[in-house]
């Protein structure tokens, strides 16, 4: 494969930019409209347009992948280049997927790029990608501990696995706190607190059996 350089992923970009101002022939849109789009209804219930705007996405990203940028983007951090690149593909991959525990999973696993993020951000002292990134944090675990609740099967052991991961993620976060601006503070809590949301939302553990009363002599 072609080793691609600085200047090449750029053409690339720029080149994914234009395509925003090209026009699908009829011929195309009634294929999209009459075949692709009504293979995707059954398995994903959600508007038209959110349809069309998945579909397109993923033809972009799968004919990126075979370019290697979509790779290349997963180190890329807010700001850069292929950033954009890298919270697309996190997207799509969600949308496609249906199983409730890898959902759930995979948005753990967004949750602690996030935090990556922040620790390569915070010498930067940008405070709007800061506020962006710890708000994405905040979306990720709310949408981890929603999907826990469609779970039918190892419910518990999902719920401690994700358990654990928040609880070395709130470590992190109190990090990170004591090192960002003043002015960031705040939206660095509210992701703490988001993190320590899945005591109370998280499902019951079994309550256990109640003791019986001694048999009588």
């Amino acid at each position: 494969m072609k080793d691609f350089s600085e200047n090449d992923y750029k053409d690339i970009v720029l080149g994914i930019k234009k395509l925003r101002s090209v026009k699908a022939s009829e011929g195309f849109k009634n294929r999209v409209i009459t075949h692709f789009i009504p293979s995707l209804t059954p398995l994903y219930p959600i508007p038209f347009f959110s349809l069309a705007k998945l579909a397109f996405s993923t033809f972009v990203l799968v004919a990126l992948s075979g370019t290697g940028i979509v790779l290349a983007s997963q180190k890329s951090q807010p700001g850069d280049m292929l950033y954009p690149v890298k919270k697309t593909s996190e997207k799509i991959q969600l949308s496609l997927t249906r199983n409730p525990t890898v959902k759930t999973l995979l948005h753990i696993n967004n949750a602690e790029k996030r935090i990556n993020e922040l620790e390569k951000t915070i010498p930067k002292n940008n405070t709007d990608v800061i506020k962006n990134v710890t708000s994405d944090y905040e979306s990720q675990v709310k949408d981890a501990l929603h999907e826990i609740k469609n779970i039918q099967k190892d419910k518990q052991n999902v719920s401690e696995e994700v358990s654990q991961n928040l609880e070395k993620q709130t470590q992190r976060l109190e990090d990170i706190q004591k090192t960002v601006p003043t002015t960031s503070v705040d939206d660095v809590q509210k992701a703490i607190d988001a993190s320590k949301l899945l005591d109370k939302e998280s499902p019951e553990k079994d309550s256990p059996l109640p003791t019986l009363p001694p048999l009588e002599k």
